[in-house]
């Protein structure tokens, strides 16, 4: 028999009440994250304004998918290689 009053325990009200509560930050914040990315938003800016091209590397796929949000929320313009970029003879 399964106990359908579980809503009336008030344990389990609290518990899945959390639930309602939790919510994720703006992608739009991201660049607040990190010092490093607010510093990286005033250099690429100073850069574009003197038509100047950067490069980005790091050794960590997890950065690059940051990089790729932060880039792609500033309307950057990137090419991403890595060993997933497609090699084109």
């Amino acid at each position: 028999m399964v106990y359908n009053g579980l809503n009336r325990i008030p344990s389990v009200q609290r518990y899945f009440s959390l639930f309602k509560t939790i919510s994720f930050p703006d992608r739009k914040l991201v660049e607040f994250d990190s010092g490093k990315l607010i510093k990286l938003a005033s250099l690429l800016k100073r850069l574009k304004s003197n038509k100047s091209k950067c490069l980005i590397f790091t050794q960590m796929t997890k950065m690059l998918d940051i990089l790729e949000i932060f880039l792609n929320l500033h309307g950057y313009k990137y090419v991403r290689l890595d060993g997933s970029t497609k090699v084109i003879n």
